[in-house]
């Protein structure tokens, strides 16, 4: 969902373990996320962006993170009982792994320590 703004918004959405592990087994660990920022630091023609980007993000990515699993609940409660829509056994299976507690704190422990 691209829009127009600070480019911290989509590149918090881009690396989040939320994000990549949706329909792959890839999460960026600590070093390919800090390559991946770098690069795209190195292509900001703004300074202003690019020196504070990194600190934007680290404010940012709770955000993020809170909000996928907010989705993610709404849309565990969404498959329950009389749900009328489409049900994908791989999303069903994505909202509960998304959901269990040692994921949540695995997503977060980083950002808390």
């Amino acid at each position: 969902m691209p829009r127009w703004g600070d480019p911290s918004q989509d590149l918090a959405h881009f690396y989040s373990p939320l994000t990549t592990l949706w329909k792959t087994d890839y999460r960026m660990d600590p070093a390919a996320k800090n390559r991946f920022i770098e690069t795209y630091k190195s292509h900001l023609a703004c300074p202003h962006l690019r020196d504070t980007l990194t600190e934007r993000l680290d404010l940012r990515e709770p955000y993020v993170l809170l909000r996928g699993i907010s989705w993610s609940a709404m849309g565990w409660v969404a498959y329950q009982g009389d749900y009328a829509g489409v049900r994908n056994p791989d999303t069903w299976a994505t909202l509960q792994r998304y959901l269990q507690l040692d994921f949540i704190r695995g997503i977060f422990d980083p950002i808390i320590q």
